[in-house]
C-alpha cells in the first residue's frame, strides 16, 4: 500500500496545512514551501533504506532556476523505517508551476501508482504600474514611502494599470485614489477597492480609469495573485484645477482731511485660487 501526501510548511519547517485532496483534484497555489510525503505499507520491502522501485516523475513550468532530481532523491535517500512502514519526504521550495506523479513497484513486480498531483510554489509579488495616460514620465511601479502634490493639469486624466505575474495568474487589478498619503497598514485594512471585473486566469492584465478635473488625489493599485501575493502601488500627488482665480479688490481709506476730502487710498488685490 502507498500513500502520498502533501503539506504547506510554515518558515520553521513544519506542517501547516494539509492540501493533499486539493492537489489531487486540480491546481493549487500557495506561496509558502510544499512538502510531499510517500509512505509505503510493505512488509516485503528490499533491503537497505533506499526504493529501487519508487518512480518519481516531477515536469516543472514557469521556473527560474533547476529544481532538484526528485526521482534520483526517491531512489537513492534514506527513508524513515518503523517496522513495515517506510517514510520519505522532500520539499518544493522554488517558484514553479510544478506536476508530480509517484509510481511505486515492489519486489513482486506489482505496480501501484498515485494520482497526478499538480501545484504552483509562488513566494514573488506580482509587478505593476501606474501611469497617468496625458503625461510621459508621470509613471510610478512601487508604494511610495513620501508623496508630493508637484503634478498638475488644466484638464480631465485617465489613470492606466497593468501587472503581471511569471508564475501565477492574476486576480482582478483593484484600484482606489484617496486626497491624501495612506500607509500600507491603512491600505491592507480598506475593503473599499473599486475593479474592472476582469477575473480571467491571466499572466498579464490592464486596466483604466478616468478622473475629472478639479480634484486632488493619489492613485493606489492592488495587486494580488492566484498564490496570495499582494503588491501595492501607489502614485504621486496629482492636482487637476481648471477654475480661474477671481480677483477681488479692497480699497482702505488711509486718512481724511479735514474739509471732507480723501488724502490717500491702499489697494488691496487679492487672486484667491481654490
Amino acid at each position: 500500500v502507498m500513500q502520498v501526501s502533501y503539506y504547506t510548511v510554515d518558515s520553521n519547517g513544519n506542517n501547516v496545512e494539509d492540501i493533499t485532496d486539493e492537489v489531487k483534484a486540480g491546481r493549487v497555489y500557495r506561496n509558502q514551501t510544499i512538502r510531499s510525503e510517500i509512505t509505503i505499507n510493505e512488509h516485503n520491502f528490499m533491503l537497505g533504506n533506499s526504493v529501487e522501485g519508487m518512480d518519481v516523475q516531477v515536469r516543472v513550468a514557469r521556473n527560474t532556476a533547476d529544481i532538484a532530481d526528485y526521482h534520483n532523491l526517491a531512489q537513492t535517500s534514506s527513508w524513515e523505517s518503523n517496522g513495515d512502514i517506510r517514510k520519505l519526504s522532500y520539499t518544493f521550495t522554488l517558484d514553479g508551476e510544478y506536476v508530480q506523479s509517484v509510481t511505486y513497484t515492489d519486489l513482486s513486480g506489482r505496480v501501484v501508482s498515485d494520482r497526478e498531483a499538480q501545484f504552483n510554489v509562488d513566494k514573488t509579488q506580482p509587478n505593476g504600474q501606474i501611469r497617468i495616460a496625458q503625461h510621459e514620465g508621470w509613471s510610478w511601479s512601487s508604494l511610495l514611502s513620501a508623496v508630493t502634490f508637484g503634478l498638475f493639469d488644466q484638464n480631465s486624466v485617465t489613470v492606466n494599470m497593468n501587472a503581471d505575474d511569471y508564475t501565477s495568474p492574476l486576480q482582478e487589478i483593484e484600484y482606489a485614489r484617496f486626497p491624501q498619503m495612506k500607509t500600507l497598514d491603512q491600505l491592507e485594512e480598506y475593503n473599499g477597492w473599486s475593479s474592472d471585473g476582469n477575473s480571467a486566469a491571466e499572466f498579464e492584465k490592464a486596466s483604466s480609469y478616468g478622473v475629472e478635473t478639479n480634484e486632488q488625489f493619489i492613485a493606489y493599485e492592488k495587486l494580488t495573485d492566484y498564490a496570495g501575493n499582494v503588491r501595492y502601488i501607489s502614485s504621486n500627488g496629482v492636482v487637476l484645477d481648471n477654475t480661474q482665480p477671481a480677483p477681488k479688490i479692497t480699497i482702505t481709506n488711509l486718512s481724511q482731511a479735514s474739509n471732507g476730502s480723501q488724502n490717500g487710498y491702499q489697494m488691496h488685490l487679492l487672486l484667491p485660487d481654490n
